[in-house]
């Protein structure tokens, strides 16, 4: 196992708009997916694919843990056209088990404008927590001990002067920018801190447009808000009757009419999908 903690100095709920957000991964971290090319770590290899279809179809359906929902890219193998899909799962309130199958995220809230952001890889055959793979695989996304100290990203430097702020524009590297790098962040975990931070610590959402690439997070409100709604009628907050064993994050090439839900056969839905496309 390989588990690292990033602090991010936001709402807890901004961060995980991000991680439910499967269309933002071809945008945001657009140079990041680039130097995925040849490199053999595995994430880099699960997710290469994502560069080259930035309007994924996207659907989302609520389960007896949460929700669950996918991304749908078309892309070109072998001369026929396939479907790379990437399934997530979001067990409430506030964990996540990526598509990629070996990578878990909890979100857990400090206060109402702070909050530890969990990663733990695994791997049966590969030493994800010795060297050098375990520096390789942190350094690739920004979780590098070194990267989170300047990013004040962790807890001795979440409260320094200078961690990124709209002050010093998240500390961001116009030079690089300007040299063709899409946001002039060290890393994926810096791109996604400086977006979610960038509403403010608790964002207004009052004036709030969501769009059809928002299905997922639209879900994840119901959700919540369900969940709460029943500990205000003195229940518990979810009904946790399901094996959690059983659920999962996995990703997979299709046929074009074959069925993503065949990647996760172990999740039950709880009502009809929702789709954007």
């Amino acid at each position: 196992r390989l588990p690292q903690i990033a602090v991010v100095n936001c709402n807890f709920i901004q961060l995980m708009e991000g991680v439910v957000d499967s269309s933002h991964l071809s945008i945001l971290h657009t140079t990041g997916l680039k130097s995925t090319n040849g490199v053999e770590l595995d994430f880099a290899k699960k997710t290469n694919h994502m560069q080259f279809d930035a309007a994924p179809r996207l659907e989302a359906e609520e389960t007896d843990f949460g929700f669950h929902y996918v991304a749908l890219r078309q892309n070109e193998k072998d001369g026929e056209t396939v479907v790379e899909a990437r399934v997530a799962a979001f067990i409430t309130p506030c964990f996540v088990l990526n598509p990629n199958g070996d990578l878990f995220f909890a979100f857990i809230p400090v206060n109402d404008e702070r909050c530890l952001f969990f990663h733990v890889w695994w791997s049966e055959t590969q030493a994800f927590g010795e060297e050098p793979l375990r520096t390789q695989q942190l350094e690739f996304v920004g979780l590098d001990d070194e990267t989170l100290a300047e990013f004040g990203m962790t807890r001795d430097t979440c409260d320094a002067p200078d961690r990124p702020s709209r002050l010093n524009n998240f500390k961001q590297d116009r030079d690089a920018v300007r040299r063709g790098h899409f946001t002039g962040l060290p890393g994926f975990t810096q791109e996604d801190a400086a977006v979610s931070m960038s509403g403010g610590p608790l964002r207004d959402r009052t004036k709030e447009m969501l769009s059809v690439a928002d299905i997922a997070i639209v879900r994840m409100y119901q959700v919540l808000l369900a969940h709460a709604r029943r500990v205000e009628d003195g229940q518990p907050p979810a009904d946790l009757a399901y094996d959690v064993r059983q659920i999962f994050g996995a990703s997979g090439v299709l046929k074009p009419d074959e069925p993503w839900r065949s990647l996760v056969p172990s999740h039950r839905r709880r009502e009809r999908v929702a789709v954007a496309s």
